[in-house]
């Protein structure tokens, strides 16, 4: 029996899977440009205490201090698609004090994280709440999920400890605008009481894409003190502010405008020159950077 078909039939074969395995690489659907990221949010956060006291109606530093010992932090945080997620951790700033960081478990849901007081450490103040993670896709670049600021008076501290009430809401507030993500280039318009800072100039945004907190370069200011420089926004109440870093650290440095000039200089130099309303202008349509709905504490 003449073996000819068959060969001529197993050719045949090899030339149509050869075929389909092109068709099939040419027309798989392809990857999206941008990957998928978990979801991360706070929710909530409470100051809690277990310890009861005699209100008073002047607190020195040293009392405070005192009624902060068995007072905690409890954070409550959301997630979802967390499958995505390599590692995830939290961290608390509170003005000079050490920073707080906590690993915390990967799973969807609703988990509540406490953060206590450092020794000696007065817990009136804002507090910086940053949630951070990598991904199972690139695991060598950490980002920020969250980033969050609670604000503690004395008022706080004593409304915890009165008539068996051991704990009470804390109000959340986002120090960047995490609304208004700068991913193209956009001219800028920065007004203080109504003047452009800028002279008319056209100056551009450009945003720095491999910054995970979204920081932006201003370009054609001709203005060497700022020119090409990166840049954030932070909120201020129903103003903006413009700094040389994320959140508000004790060095961070902020766009003042006084007598007509532009300079650079901490929050607590001049601040109220350091108050912008911002406007960004794309494709011919102007969208002005909307405040925050409520205050983060920087009056």
């Amino acid at each position: 029996m003449s073996k000819k078909p068959a060969i001529i039939g197993l050719g045949i074969f090899v030339v149509l899977v050869i075929i389909a395995l092109i068709i099939y690489l040419f027309t798989r659907p392809s990857k999206s440009s941008e990957e998928k990221e978990p979801k991360i949010s706070v929710s909530s956060a409470e100051l809690v205490s277990t310890e009861n006291y005699t209100p008073f109606e002047y607190y020195t530093t040293q009392e405070l201090t005192e009624f902060s010992k068995n007072v905690k932090i409890a954070i409550k945080l959301v997630v979802s698609d967390s499958y995505l997620i390599e590692t995830l951790k939290i961290t608390r700033k509170h003005g000079s004090y050490a920073i707080d960081t906590k690993n915390l478990t990967i799973k969807d849901g609703e988990q509540t994280i406490e953060f206590s007081p450092n020794e000696n450490e007065n817990m009136v103040g804002d507090h910086n709440i940053l949630v951070q993670y990598t991904t199972k896709s690139d695991p060598n670049t950490e980002k920020n999920g969250a980033t969050t600021n609670v604000a503690i008076t004395g008022e706080h501290l004593q409304m915890t400890k009165l008539d068996g009430k051991n704990s009470v809401e804390l109000e959340v507030t986002s120090p960047t605008i995490n609304t208004q993500i700068i991913t193209s280039q956009k001219l800028v318009t920065v007004k203080y009481n109504g003047k452009d800072i800028f002279d008319g100039d056209d100056v551009y945004l450009t945003p720095i894409v491999t910054d995970v907190n979204n920081g932006f370069k201003i370009n054609g200011t001709g203005r060497g003190t700022i020119q090409g420089k990166i840049f954030y926004f932070l909120n201020a109440g129903n103003k903006k502010m413009i700094g040389n870093k994320p959140t508000d650290e004790n060095d961070t440095l902020y766009i003042t405008y006084k007598d007509n000039t532009i300079s650079l200089s901490k929050k607590t130099t001049d601040f109220a020159y350091k108050l912008f309303d911002v406007t960004l202008t794309d494709d011919n349509k102007a969208v002005t950077v909307s405040p925050p709905t409520s205050s983060s504490g920087y009056y």
